[in-house]
């Protein structure tokens, strides 16, 4: 029987432990991001209005698009 390359190896060798270890500082900083911008809306809806609301999600758009301009120019 054919044995598998090493690096094949300790790719399926990983535990979900391992990966949990890597995931969960991201999926942690997700969630932080998607309720600052709930709690940044709330805090705008309140003190500006719908008007300012609306600046902002429309702000919020372009500014998405710019950072991924930004990002993919790394590469």
């Amino acid at each position: 029987m054919n044995s598998l390359p090493s690096r094949t190896k300790a790719l399926i060798d990983v535990s979900f432990r391992e990966f949990a270890r890597y995931a969960l500082p991201s999926i942690i900083g997700m969630l932080i991001v998607g309720l600052q911008t709930i709690i940044d809306g709330l805090f705008v809806g309140r003190g500006v209005g719908a008007l300012g609301l609306a600046a902002v999600n429309i702000a919020m758009n372009n500014w998405v698009v710019l950072d991924y301009q930004k990002c993919t120019e790394m590469y």
